[in-house]
């Protein structure tokens, strides 16, 4: 199973709230997230961080699948990051009130990236 790296920006005051947020956000991808953490936001709000595993042996339907994710889950997003090693996602046009920004990080298995 190959992870993708989440991770949102809220502009809530109590990290409930935030987490609360990041459930909505995943009603909305119909996907599992594991390993929520909430922190405090250096600017105001809260980042919450999460990972969301993809059943694919081949890069291009993960790429496909991550990318189908985040669609689900806002729209607007600005793709990045060499393909064939890595997909970065960006977006600031989410579907939940609250949550200002929502990126993700892919790294292809076995290459220098990958956690």
């Amino acid at each position: 199973m190959t992870p993708s790296h989440w991770r949102i920006i809220t502009d809530t005051k109590k990290p409930d709230s935030a987490r609360r947020l990041a459930l909505k956000l995943r009603a909305l991808g119909g996907r599992e997230f594991k390993e929520i953490n909430v922190a405090d936001y250096i600017k105001g709000g809260h980042i919450v961080t999460f990972d969301i595993g993809h059943d694919f042996s081949d890069w291009t339907a993960v790429a496909i699948d991550v990318i189908s994710c985040a669609q689900q889950m806002g729209h607007g997003w600005s793709i990045s990051g060499f393909i064939e090693e890595e997909l970065e996602l960006f977006s600031t046009g989410t579907s939940v009130a609250g949550i200002k920004m929502v990126s993700c990080y892919c790294p292809r298995p076995g290459t220098p990236n990958a956690k």
